[in-house]
Order: C-alpha cells, then structure tokens, then sequence
C-alpha cells in the first residue's frame, strides 16, 4: 500500500522566471509534515489537513516547519537540495 503523500505547492508555474523548472518530486511523506502539526498551525494558522486541501507548502514553507521556525525565504533550487536528503533520512529511518 503506498504511503499517504503531503503535496509540494507549485508556486512557480504561474511565474515568468522560473519557466521550464520541474520539480524533483512534488511531494513529501504525509507524516514528516503532519508530526510538525504545531508548528503548521503558528506559521500558517492551519492544520496540515487544511494546508494539503489548498494545495500543500512550498519547499521553503515545509523547511521552516520541519526545522521548527517562523517562514525563512530560500532558493527553490536549494530549498529542494535540503527538503530531499531530509525526506531520505527520514524514509530510511521509518521504512
């Protein structure tokens, strides 16, 4: 059975300078975001249930929940670069 996924925002596909980007994956383990449940509802006022009904976080929106902080801006490509390893972290860790 495959595992519920939490959905990457696609911010990008309505912005002129990031045409032709595509995403390394368009999605996250459902429960990297969901077990960071408090931190969804301070920065964003809305559970990860909410979140995923409107189209889920950006990758710098998923790392400043992750890591615990306010909202911290960051490249796409870089923010992208960090949220994979820590998804294979955690996929190794809770295989």
């Amino acid at each position: 059975m495959p595992e519920k996924e939490f959905p990457i925002l696609q911010f990008w596909t309505h912005k002129r300078e990031f045409r032709g980007f595509k995403p390394p994956f368009t999605s996250v383990p459902w429960d990297l975001i969901a077990s960071h449940k408090h931190q969804c509802l301070r920065n964003h006022s809305q559970t990860p249930e909410r979140l995923a009904e409107r189209g889920g976080l950006d990758p710098s929106e998923m790392l400043s929940v992750i890591h615990g902080r306010r909202y911290k801006i960051m490249f796409l490509v870089e923010a992208f670069e960090e949220l994979g390893q820590i998804v294979e972290e955690w996929r190794a860790t809770h295989a």
